[in-house]
């Protein structure tokens, strides 16, 4: 706790000593000239500046109070008025302007979104906003068309091939094998005309009733059972000959002879195989030419031209013989000679007018 010493006289030059926690007041005037803490710390007014008072707030808090006019700086040239009290008022003041009044407006506008129904449109419809274009109408129309899938009729068919209507000869088939491998296929016994059957491919012998067989020359018999026992003798590759003996047969083994064979016509050879090499032939005949000739042409052999017939050789008729047969007339061979009086001939029979002559 601080206690305060009041002292109503001018400070001076000396100080007293205080005790600690006191402060000495001077006033003069009732204004306060000095203070002296207990620390002997002296501050006399005259010494205070602003800048020696401490935690002084940044800014205060006018009090009211007023100015005269020519105190206040920045005024204003103009200041707000009560509308009714302003004069002259000009009347697009108190209005909105008028069309013709508006300045720099513009002469087209920009419509915005919006429909029309189509009985609102009264002029400038062109003529195909009511139909379907004609064909002329129509721009930038490609020249050819990819045509959608379709069917014709054999019949619409144009430029037909000739490959397209028959099927093709044997000449015309290219690629062809030169050989054919049978496919497999059975043949009756009556088909097989050489050659040796297999005995295992004959039928087993039916026992029908009491019947007795018996074994002929060179077979086995076995119960029901016909064998033909089969040997081979020799070596080799090629069956030379077949014998016969009581104990069956006998195929002799040996080396073939050698054989040279040729191709004749139609004909083609492959090492010891022979191939028919135009098996089914045919051929296709047309006839061409002008004039007292014509040609025929063979598809697969050779042309031949027919010649115009002679005295000695047969032939076609020409032009100038058939015109000189177009001139003979119907019946024109059927002649009866005259034989009445009168007719400057030798009459056919010995009549009384005979000794006349022509």
């Amino acid at each position: 706790m601080t206690n305060f010493n009041i002292y109503s006289s001018r400070f001076g030059q000396s100080t007293d000593d205080l005790p600690e926690g006191e402060v000495n007041l001077y006033l003069t005037n009732e204004r306060v000239q000095a203070v002296i803490d207990s620390n002997t710390n002296l501050f006399k007014l005259t010494d205070l500046s602003w800048n020696n008072i401490t935690n002084k707030p940044s800014t205060f808090p006018p009090s009211t109070h007023s100015h005269s006019w020519t105190e206040i700086t920045n005024k204003p040239t103009i200041f707000a008025s009560d509308w009714a009290n302003v004069a002259d008022k000009p009347a697009t003041a108190t209005r909105w302007p008028t069309w013709s009044e508006v300045t720099s407006k513009p002469t087209t506008f920009t419509p915005s979104a919006h429909t029309h129904a189509w009985a609102d449109i009264t002029s400038g419809v062109p003529a195909t906003a009511s139909r379907w274009p004609s064909w002329a109408e129509v721009t930038s129309k490609p020249t050819t068309f990819t045509p959608s899938a379709h069917n014709h009729a054999w019949s619409e068919i144009t430029s037909i091939p000739a490959t397209a209507t028959r099927w093709p000869t044997w000449n015309e088939v290219t690629g062809s094998p030169t050989t054919f491998p049978p496919t497999p296929h059975n043949h009756d016994a009556s088909n097989i005309t050489s050659g040796i059957i297999d005995v295992a491919r004959l039928p087993a012998a039916a026992l029908i009733g009491d019947t007795t067989y018996s074994a002929g020359s060179g077979l086995t018999l076995s119960g029901t059972t016909f064998s033909l026992p089969v040997a081979t003798s020799g070596s080799g590759t090629f069956v030379t000959s077949i014998t016969q003996t009581a104990n069956g047969i006998t195929a002799n083994l040996g080396t073939p002879p050698n054989t040279t064979y040729s191709a004749g016509t139609g004909i083609s050879l492959s090492g010891t195989t022979i191939i028919n090499s135009a098996p089914h032939q045919s051929t296709n005949l047309s006839i061409s030419g002008t004039g007292d000739t014509r040609t025929i042409t063979s598809s697969t052999g050779t042309d031949v031209t027919i010649p115009v017939a002679t005295t000695s050789t047969a032939g076609l008729m020409s032009l100038g013989d058939k015109t000189k047969l177009n001139g003979i007339a119907a019946s024109a061979n059927n002649y009866v000679h005259p034989t009445t009086d009168g007719n400057l001939h030798v009459p056919a029979t010995g009549t009384t007018n005979n000794g006349k002559v022509l």
